[in-house]
């Protein structure tokens, strides 16, 4: 089951939506244009991704599926909400220019380029 449009899609590099990373739409439909969400909320423009999702056989890239599986089920909610909210990320930016620059000589350390 794909939950496109609904919860993902993608913007290409030129601003066109596509449903995901594999499909595209048969018109092209820019999401900088002035009418996106307009377009967006029609019912022919969900039928138009539909028509284009219902024959996948299943989505190959993590985001997607993890995405529907924590709005489709609620135990994976209260999961998420759990590690999201009780154990939240060290927060290490911004860092400063000093360190950027200790970063790129660690890794130009690590592996150098033979030019």
């Amino acid at each position: 089951v794909c939950d496109s449009p609904n919860l993902y899609f993608v913007v290409l590099p030129n601003g066109e939506f596509a449903p995901c990373c594999d499909h595209r739409l048969r018109t092209s439909i820019f999401t900088y244009s002035d009418d996106f969400v307009k377009q967006y909320k029609k019912k022919t423009f969900g039928d138009e991704v539909r028509n284009v999702t219902g024959s996948c056989i299943g989505c190959m890239f993590g985001s997607f599926p993890e995405i529907t599986i924590s709005m489709r089920f609620l135990a994976a909610q209260i999961q998420r909400a759990k590690i999201f909210f009780t154990s939240p990320p060290k927060k290490n930016w911004p860092i400063s220019y000093e360190q950027m620059h200790d970063q790129i000589d660690n890794i130009k350390n690590k592996s150098p380029i033979d030019v």
